[in-house]
């Protein structure tokens, strides 16, 4: 599910988000202001935002597509690495993250046996920028810490070497829990139907259960 593809993609194929690996886009953040999704629309006090910014490092969640992380920056998100379990509602979707150098995998599995794949993406170091490009939509990281990582919406850059004028892709993140779980955290913008919107998932470690 989400996240981290997923998030990308639809949370329950995810997304990471990673919410991971996602078939079918939960939510666009495009130039001009406009998106849709599934994802149920909640408000979160900008007191509780300030609180979250402090316990995760992250300082400007409204800042664009970082163009210098480095490979220093993934190796904080070793934390992510492992087979995870989260819920869309009362539906399970299971993942895996791993790391091969620079790269994040995330593997979306059909069921809680993890043997048949669902969906795989993959989260590239290039050019100072780590991000998923999926279609026409691409969301890339703003900001690493420690215990976060912060995507945007990103340009997609061209053959030529120039960026797409129109940038479609989602804003999540991944918070990482004292308790040895972590958090997938999709935001979805306002629109003139829908007030801006934020869902969040809890990842649990997770053995694979054995094939009937």
């Amino acid at each position: 599910m989400f996240i981290i593809s997923g998030m990308f993609m639809k949370a329950n194929n995810f997304l990471i988000v990673f919410v991971f690996g996602a078939a079918v886009m939960a939510g666009c953040n495009t130039t001009g202001g406009n998106g849709n999704t599934a994802i149920s629309n909640t408000n979160k006090p900008v007191d509780l935002e300030a609180r979250r910014q402090k316990s995760t490092g992250l300082t400007d969640q409204s800042a664009p597509p970082s163009r210098q992380i480095t490979e220093a920056d993934i190796a904080k998100l070793k934390w992510l690495e492992g087979s995870w379990r989260g819920m869309d509602g009362d539906k399970p979707f299971h993942e895996k993250i791993y790391f091969e150098g620079t790269t994040m995998v995330v593997e979306t599995f059909n069921d809680a046996t993890m043997t048949s794949t669902q969906n795989i993406s993959r989260f590239e170091l290039k050019d100072g920028e780590f991000g998923n490009t999926v279609g026409d939509s691409r969301s890339a990281a703003s900001e690493i810490t420690d215990t976060a990582i912060q995507f945007v919406p990103a340009p997609i850059k061209q053959p030529d070497g120039s960026y797409a004028p129109i940038v479609k892709g989602n804003r999540f993140r991944f918070e990482k829990q004292a308790d040895g779980t972590w958090n997938a955290i999709l935001d979805t913008p306002a629109n003139k139907d829908k007030p801006a919107g934020q869902k969040t998932y809890k990842m649990e470690q997770f053995k694979a259960s054995a094939a009937k």
